[in-house]
């Protein structure tokens, strides 16, 4: 049946998400120990690979985390002198 093969696949993606958590915090503690451009685009990828995943699958908040984290990173991607300013932003939508 359909609806067993649509659990099973919300089930796999909810079996994901630690998984999925733990990579971006690996990512984070990546960047923050070295500022690099790609160190930070792969830090942004996972973020909004995760913004749009979670709101697919009903995740809702960790959506609306992703996407403050998505929204933020973006705009200071394209200057890389800011990914000092940026990691400041970040850390304060983290802790919050």
């Amino acid at each position: 049946m359909l609806s067993d093969e649509l659990k099973k696949i919300f089930d796999r993606y909810a079996s994901s998400l630690p998984d999925k958590i733990t990579n971006i915090d690996r990512l984070w503690h990546a960047y923050k120990a070295n500022c690099t451009p790609d160190n930070v685009m792969e830090f942004y990828r996972a973020v909004h690979n995760l913004n749009g995943s979670a709101g697919t699958y009903g995740y809702l908040d960790i959506a609306l985390i992703a996407e403050k984290l998505e929204v933020t990173i973006k705009p200071i991607m394209a200057q890389p002198e800011s990914y000092t300013h940026l990691r400041a932003k970040l850390l304060g939508i983290l802790i919050n």
